[in-house]
C-alpha cells in the first residue's frame, strides 16, 4: 500500500475521490476491495489496453476521469505516487 494512503483518505473526510493508475484496472480493483472497502473510491481508470502511450504522465487518464466525474481542472488535486507521475518522458514505474 503507498505509504500515507489511510491518512490522504482520512483528510479527504466525505469528499468523492477516484484512482488513476497505470496498473490495470482489474488489480486496483481488487487492492481498493481489500484495503478500501469501508471507503471506496467513486471511479477507478488503469492502464488502457495495449495503449503504452496513454499511461502516465500522458494526461489522458486524468482527463478521462474529470470528464466520468464531470469535473474541471482546477476543481481537482492530482496525488501522485511515484515522480514519473507528472514529469513527461520519464518511463512509467
Amino acid at each position: 500500500m503507498t505509504d500515507g494512503l489511510p491518512a490522504l483518505l482520512a483528510a479527504l473526510g466525505e469528499r468523492s475521490y477516484a484512482i488513476v493508475s497505470n496498473n490495470s484496472t482489474d488489480s486496483v480493483e481488487k487492492f481498493a476491495a481489500l484495503h478500501l472497502g469501508g471507503r471506496p473510491p467513486a471511479v477507478i481508470f488503469g492502464k488502457p489496453a495495449l495503449r503504452p502511450d496513454l499511461m502516465k504522465p500522458s494526461p489522458y487518464l486524468l482527463n478521462a476521469v474529470l470528464e466520468k466525474l464531470d469535473r474541471l481542472p482546477d476543481e481537482a488535486v492530482f496525488v501522485g505516487d511515484a515522480v514519473s507521475d507528472t514529469r513527461p518522458g520519464t518511463p512509467p514505474t
